[in-house]
């Protein structure tokens, strides 16, 4: 039972990096590789700040800052509020609801994976 769990836990993370993914290529141009990576980085941040603060560490406030630093970057190349919003939103979401006590350790590894992907 444990295992399915986990397993189903670990299914809904992958399908949401996909989805999180295609999001963060849709909100950049695809001419400049610069602002795709920067719709990662603001991504990544966000699923930092929140893994991070589940772990109940200071050092949250650090990547909601460099979040919003991106989140700005991006506003300023044309990427509508709308979108932003619904990117941290769906960020946020998927790592508080993929989060238990028993993996919450494994938050920041997950985020930096996924950047990775």
């Amino acid at each position: 039972m444990i295992a399915i769990n986990s397993a189903s836990r670990h299914l809904k993370f992958a399908l949401a990096v996909v989805l999180l993914g295609s999001l963060g290529v849709i909100a950049a141009d695809d001419a400049e590789a610069g602002k795709r990576n920067e719709s990662r980085w603001f991504l990544q941040n966000v699923c930092m700040a929140n893994a991070v603060e589940l772990l109940g560490k200071p050092e949250w406030v650090n990547y909601k800052k460099e979040a919003k630093a991106a989140r700005k970057r991006l506003k300023s190349r044309g990427v509508p509020e709308a979108h932003l919003k619904e990117m941290e939103s769906f960020a946020s979401k998927i790592i508080r609801s993929t989060t238990t006590p028993e993996n919450v350790a494994e938050g920041p590894g997950l985020c930096i994976q996924w950047y990775k992907t």
